[in-house]
């Protein structure tokens, strides 16, 4: 199974969606479904912490457009 997580917030921001968002990832990685990560892009200078899955920065920001 393949699941692809989207969420606003991820690390290195901070906020307890992108908290509970890779907990869940790490757990379903646990039980071996496939998981990426669709997350908002880091500002500029900003790396990105090692992550066990892909994390895709698609957007700087997000609304219905």
């Amino acid at each position: 199974m393949k699941v692809l997580m989207v969420s606003g917030e991820y690390p290195p921001h901070q906020g307890g969606v992108g908290d509970h968002t890779e907990c869940l990832c790490r757990h379903l990685q646990a039980l071996g479904v496939e998981v990426e990560v669709a997350a908002s892009s880091l500002p500029p200078g900003q790396a990105a912490p090692d992550s066990p899955f892909p994390v895709h920065r698609v957007t700087a920001r997000w609304g219905w457009g």
